[in-house]
């Protein structure tokens, strides 16, 4: 809340406002506090369009404005019936209403004359049933040309709309195309990157195609195919070493180590057993070639007996 000194200021303020603007549509009825306005609007000014309506508007201001709201009636200069000016009146009010605190006059006189824009009707001068009935089929024309044009506005920015959304999806079928300079700028750019990251972790770099070592002390990094050649190279070289070392590394045992000294007692054992095993192989060999014979001996017999068998018969 302002206090008396600050309002009568902010009023004052606003009444050399008024004056630059409204110029001679303003009439200063009170200068001073209250302070009383009428305002003279007609929907178009300086020649804009033709004017066939118009009301003279008055402003009280009282003591505590802008806090409290000022009081505002309309008188009909032309084409606007006492009805229409009551139903003015009202409006002003609520609007006030919503906007204290705050300087109003002029916002009010704006209200008014786009209020009396849609009123605007040739022939309205009277305010009989027949003009009451032109300003009703201007202000149903006016209502469908709005309307026509928010629909207009609608389908055009829907029409933009899909037009970018086709375009959007053409670009993202045919994707971007690969040129060298494009390339080579992706691929400088991938590289500054690859080396900011390396040395935020530790200083491991990654060098380029040029040959250039970025970080682990200048060491270029190996390639993944140099690297498998590296791993073969490595796998060969193990096998060759180990085909050497079973051929020329294998151990000579030292006999002398597992010999141990033999008793004489064991070796005279040792020997008869060999003896005795001797003796009882020759002895089963000779058991062998008699049952051999025997046998061939039985055959022959069988076998002449079968012969004269046959002579018999």
């Amino acid at each position: 809340m302002m206090d008396p000194t600050q309002c009568e200021e902010e009023q004052a303020l606003e009444a050399e406002s008024l004056e630059c603007i409204l110029m001679d549509d303003l009439e200063v009825l009170s200068a001073s506090v209250p302070r009383q306005y009428r305002v003279r609007v007609v929907p178009y000014v300086n020649g804009e369009g033709e004017n066939y309506v118009a009301v003279k508007a008055t402003f009280s201001i009282p003591p505590g404005y802008p806090d409290t709201k000022a009081d505002v009636s309309v008188a009909a200069v032309k084409g606007l019936s006492t009805s229409q000016c009551q139903e003015l009146e009202r409006l002003m009010d609520q609007k006030a209403t919503e906007n204290e605190g705050m300087a109003m006059v002029y916002l009010l006189v704006d209200m008014i004359r786009e209020w009396l824009i849609e009123r605007n009707v040739a022939g309205a001068t009277d305010g009989s049933m027949h003009a009451e009935m032109l300003k009703r089929m201007h202000m149903k024309e006016k209502d469908e040309k709005r309307a026509a044009d928010t629909r207009a506005g609608e389908v055009a920015s829907s029409a933009s709309l899909s037009e970018e959304d086709a375009l959007m999806r053409q670009k993202r079928l045919e994707g971007t195309p690969v040129t060298p300079e494009s390339f080579l700028k992706w691929r400088t750019a991938f590289e500054a990157e690859m080396a900011a990251c390396a040395e935020a972790k530790g200083g491991v770099g990654v060098a380029g195609k040029t040959g250039k070592a970025a970080g682990n002390g200048g060491a270029v990094k190996p390639s993944g195919k140099e690297m498998f050649l590296r791993h073969l190279a490595g796998t060969a070289e193990e096998d060759e070493e180990g085909a050497e070392e079973d051929e020329g590394g294998r151990l000579e045992v030292e006999s002398e180590l597992f010999e141990e000294e033999e008793d004489d007692s064991d070796f005279e054992l040792e020997s008869e057993d060999d003896e005795d095993e001797s003796d009882y192989g020759d002895d089963s060999e000779e058991s062998e070639e008699s049952d051999a014979a025997a046998t061939r001996k039985k055959g022959r017999e069988k076998k002449g007996g079968d012969g004269l068998r046959g002579k018999k018969r």
